[in-house]
């Protein structure tokens, strides 16, 4: 009995170290995206705009999925999703205007 008791405690052990490591390991591997991702979440007018403005297009892919501060802390991806194109594109309008001194 007692040693069921050891290789069950044993084997819980084993399990939950096994689901840590993996949880870490999992978390550890993250999503590459593209330029192509950016064309479909955005559509083709509002990035070819946005590249026309990147200085690299792995920049722009960057840029697009980070939490921005000049959009409320949100990412330009999260704002497509939310079908807001038109504010995106209207942000980024404001911020080249101002950079021109207008």
């Amino acid at each position: 009995m007692r040693r069921r008791a050891q290789r069950s405690c044993a084997k819980s052990f084993y399990w939950q170290n096994l689901n840590r490591c993996l949880g870490f390991s999992l978390s550890m591997v993250e999503y590459q995206h593209t330029l192509k991702d950016v064309y479909k979440i955005a559509g083709k007018d509002l990035t070819d705009k946005m590249l026309a403005v990147a200085t690299k297009k792995d920049n722009l892919v960057k840029w697009f999925y980070k939490p921005n501060k000049f959009l409320k802390n949100k990412s330009p991806y999260e704002i497509c999703r939310e079908g807001k194109q038109s504010e995106l594109e209207k942000a980024i309008m404001d911020v080249l205007t101002a950079a021109q001194g207008g």
